[in-house]
């Protein structure tokens, strides 16, 4: 995808109330992208990090996270975690609000291989489940080396 249509996506981003991909993509054709569809904007949501939360009126709307721009950082997640704990079964991690998602997926990309069989995101909170066989609260200890 070029830049030109990364930028237009980020701008309808902060700048519409787009509650939904529908209304994203129509925003998109008014802007001069008339082949656009349900799958590239679904792809575009995953590449900037977008997501969908309550906006001071309550209304579901999708938002960047507040410091995007910060994800051209090499650890950007880093400022965004606030701590990690766990217990026997469950490692729990807190985030900046609006910022559990691209933590959750940071988290997803490592894989069973590295010991998260998967995790559960909110707006600020992470739950990681651990495979099987993964030692938690190693795991626990490797992710913050590599978080906090």
């Amino acid at each position: 995808m070029d830049i030109t249509f990364t930028t237009t996506f980020l701008e309808i981003i902060r700048e519409k109330k787009c509650s939904s991909q529908t209304e994203i993509a129509e925003e998109l054709h008014k802007r001069g992208f008339p082949n656009i569809n349900q799958s590239k904007i679904s792809r575009m949501i995953v590449k900037t990090g977008a997501v969908k939360t309550r906006n001071a009126s309550g209304e579901l709307m999708y938002c960047l996270p507040t410091t995007f721009s910060a994800l051209a950082a090499t650890s950007p997640l880093k400022s965004q975690i606030l701590s990690i704990e766990c217990n026997a079964h469950i490692i729990v991690v807190h985030t900046a609000p609006g910022a559990a998602h691209l933590v959750a997926r940071s988290l997803d990309s490592y894989g069973k291989h590295a010991g998260i069989l998967g995790t559960i995101a909110g707006d600020d909170t992470v739950f990681v489940t651990p495979t099987r066989e993964t030692d938690i609260r190693r795991l626990s200890q490797k992710l913050r080396e590599e978080y906090l």
